[in-house]
């Protein structure tokens, strides 16, 4: 089962556990597990849209180089474009590695989340199981109270796993989310990346998929228009 359904019926497992435990045992788990959701399907097509626009980057220069021997005529003018084109396709070639850098953390990203979906899915499934077979001893008065125990502990024990698994997602994100805008500000654009954690993947990795688009339709022809000598006096 894939992302994100496996955490959606892991949630829902750990949530029915934790309502036949009773007392709210588990409670913290069934309420944390949802927050692993997110959309490695979508991360990997932000990858690739990421890995296309260094493609572009790095094959620019030859495509620049094609335009100039185009250009028949002699003056300063002619020289300070050829210099400025040039210039200009060079450093695009050079930034072709932050897309690239870009695309790898993306996929890394969406196998981590793939795991934490299989984890999360495994979690509900024992939270579930551990709290229909502890029915049976509440029922015989002899053995509640060893039940009610067990219950007790197994809820604390749940709600301190599902609270690490949490806390080390989170500091994962911050390091990538990090590491992504550290890589953004090379190619220019300042803006932040959400990749993971319940509807913030969504929308952000929705985003980082069409800024690399953007800047692959858009940006290396602005910077054309940059590379031009200016037509004033």
């Amino acid at each position: 089962m894939e992302q994100p359904w496996s955490v959606v019926t892991g949630s829902a497992q750990a949530r029915l556990g934790s309502n036949l435990l009773g007392m709210g045992r588990a409670q913290k788990a069934a309420l944390l597990l949802p927050l692993l959701a997110a959309l490695p399907a979508l991360q990997r097509e932000a990858a690739q849209a990421w890995d296309d626009l260094g493609k572009e980057m790095l094959t620019y220069p030859n495509t620049m180089a094609g335009t100039l021997d185009n250009v028949n005529w002699t003056s300063p003018a002619a020289a300070l474009f050829e210099k400025n084109a040039t210039s200009h396709a060079d450093g695009l070639a050079d930034k072709a590695v932050s897309p690239q850098a870009m695309a790898d953390t993306l996929r890394a990203t969406a196998t981590v989340f793939e795991a934490l979906g299989y984890t999360v899915l495994v979690f509900g499934s024992t939270v579930l199981s551990f709290a229909i077979l502890n029915k049976v001893p509440q029922i015989n008065p002899f053995t509640r109270g060893i039940a009610e125990v067990a219950a007790t502990n197994f809820g604390i024990q749940a709600d301190r796993q599902a609270g690490m698994t949490a806390a080390r997602t989170r500091a994962f994100l911050t390091t990538t989310n990090a590491l992504l805008t550290k890589i953004l500000n090379r190619l220019g654009p300042k803006k932040l990346i959400l990749i993971g954690g319940a509807a913030g993947v969504m929308g952000g990795l929705t985003a980082t998929s069409a800024m690399a688009d953007d800047l692959r339709a858009h940006q290396i022809q602005d910077d054309d228009a940059a590379a031009l000598p200016s037509q004033e006096p």
